[in-house]
This record gives C-alpha cells, sequence and structure tokens, in this order.
C-alpha cells in the first residue's frame, strides 16, 4: 500500500488475494522488484508485503517504483524477538516506510542477534561445517557490518546446498539451544510494541509452521496466547511451512480471538517467484487487514 492509498476506502470481491511476504532484491532476496509486480499480476494479486529482511534501507530503494504500480503495497521488516524465552519471527507491517524510522535501532540489533544466533549453530555443527563453504560463506558474511541473515542463506543455495534442510535443521536447534542467555541485548516482544504506540503499525507473527518447529500444538496455542496479551496484531496463517493441521488450528485462533489472519510465500530465492500467490492471503482476511492499516474504515466485500 503506498501513501495514496492510505485512508482510501477499501473495496474487494471474492477473488481479492494478497502474497504479504516476499523480500525483494536488496531487501534479504534475489528477485528484483519490476519481476515481483510482473508476476503478481499474473497471478492477478491484488496486494503484496514487501519484507526487508532485518532492515528496512534496502526497502527505500525500491518503494519508488512500488509506488507508481497499481497493485497496492505494504511494507514490513522481519525482525526476531523473544517472549519470555521463546524466540521467533515478527514482521512489522506499515504502509508508509517512515513508521519504520524510529525502530531502526532495535531492527539492527536483532540483525546482529540473528547472525549470532547462526554463528553459535555453525559452532554448535562445527565437526560437520569446518572448513566447508559453509562455514566460508558465513565467515564472509559475518564480516560485513551490514549482513543480511537471508544473504548466507542466499549464497548456500547458489552453492547448490540443501537450504531448506539447513533452515530446519537451525530453527530446530535454536528452539532447544537457550541462545537468548548468550546475546548482550536481546530484543523483547513487549519492548517492540511499547515503541508502536499510536503509530499505523501492526506486528504480526510469521512463519509459525518454521518458528515453532517440532513444538506440540498445545505449546503453540499457549505461546500465541501469551503473545497476543502484548498486542499482536496478526499471525501469518497461510505460509509454506505451515501444514495443513496448523493452518486450520491457527485460522480458528485467530477468528476466536478477533486479530488478523495474514498469508504468503516467504518469496526470496529466485525460483521462489513461481510461487508468488501459492500462499494467499484470501479477500475477507486481507481486506481486514488492509482496513486495520488504514485511516478509511469503510469496506465492502
Amino acid at each position: 500500500m503506498n501513501d495514496k492509498f492510505f485512508g482510501m476506502v477499501i473495496v474487494s470481491n471474492k477473488n481479492m488475494i494478497g502474497d504479504l511476504h516476499i523480500h525483494p532484491k536488496g531487501c534479504g532476496g534475489e528477485i528484483e522488484i519490476d519481476k515481483i509486480f510482473k508476476r503478481s499480476e499474473e497471478m492477478k494479486i491484488d496486494t503484496i508485503g514487501l519484507i526487508g529482511d532485518h532492515s528496512f534501507s534496502g526497502l527505500k530503494k525500491i518503494s519508488s517504483f512500488a509506488e507508481k504500480h497499481r497493485i497496492k503495497t505494504l511494507y514490513g521488516v522481519e525482525m526476531y524477538v523473544f517472549c519470555e524465552e521463546t524466540g521467533f519471527l515478527l514482521v512489522l507491517y506499515t504502509s508508509h516506510l517512515s513508521a519504520l524510522v524510529p525502530f531502526e535501532k532495535i531492527i539492527d540489533t536483532s540483525r546482529k542477534n540473528f547472525l549470532k544466533g547462526l554463528k553459535l549453530y555453525l559452532e554448535y555443527q562445527k565437526d560437520y561445517f569446518r572448513n566447508s563453504d559453509v562455514e566460508r560463506i558465513f565467515n564472509n558474511i559475518f564480516s560485513s557490518p551490514y549482513a543480511l541473515p537471508n544473504d548466507f542463506f542466499i549464497q548456500l543455495s547458489n552453492k547448490g546446498a540443501n537450504v531448506k534442510f539447513f533452515v530446519n535443521d537451525f530453527f530446530e536447534w535454536i528452539n532447544r539451544y537457550p541462545i537468548k542467555k548468550n546475546l548482550d541485548n536481546p530484543v523483547m516482544l513487549e519492548d517492540v510494541v511499547e515503541k508502536i504506540g499510536d503509530q499505523k503499525i501492526l506486528p504480526v507473527v510469521v512463519a509459525p509452521g518454521k518458528n515453532f518447529r517440532n513444538y506440540s500444538y498445545d505449546f503453540i496455542m499457549k505461546f500465541l496466547e501469551k503473545v497476543l496479551n502484548f498486542g499482536i496484531s496478526g499471525i501469518e496463517v497461510w505460509s509454506p511451512y505451515n501444514v495443513k493441521s496448523l493452518t486450520s488450528t491457527l485460522l480458528k485462533f485467530v477468528e476466536d480471538k478477533g486479530i488478523l489472519a495474514t498469508g504468503g510465500g516467504d518469496i526470496t530465492f529466485g525460483d521462489d517467484i513461481f510461487r508468488i500467490g501459492y500462499y494467499p492471503c484470501p479477500a475477507m482476511y486481507l481486506s481486514k487487514f488492509l482496513t486495520a492499516s488504514s485511516e478509511e474504515q469503510e469496506i465492502e466485500l
């Protein structure tokens, strides 16, 4: 959603869909912004969410292109935050990039923390990764003061590594390992939500099937109840990481609690372009999400 759309009446139909989790090139992804919009048009997507990976500097460079396009655009930044001892991925969605400026420091702290988590994981698996491309790529990434975590996964993919297996193993490990105590300044959910105040920013738990890999559904639901008390706006219900039963459980949860449901493919790698729109946020839920982001409350379905 661009600035011109902020405050407009939202009119949709039953075919309205949105992919709200796309990392363009320069924002933790490989795909050029013009190709993202072209593919979105082919898939008849009404709204996309352009997400920066622990940074929004890349979004600034592509926002002028997005604002000229007929597809509505939301912006967001993905962060790794903690609720008590449990870490998870959170996206701050907004229609105005300027709303993210006050979060610049806390976003960068999250980026450094996540990279440190990766470093700890590689140290834990040192016998397996020693003298490998994995170790060399990470050392190169970690040496850059502006490196994004997804840069590491993209370079692994370009080397032909099984990135899906690697990501799954990393998240299984990070869920077991008490990483928080190894961080100098862990980013806490309550601090992020408190900073939002009256700003038009929607904090959404994303990729729950990845965040809470191998946790029981009972644990996941109790945890989501907990984060809801801190002011979470929504949950990414439709995601490539969510199996069908988890999707159904999450959808019932958001409907019971009256919070927002989103969907998106976590589009990152070059081949992911063909998955744009395969995990969409459907009409009714997308409209509610856009309305919550807008000053205009009139909506027609």
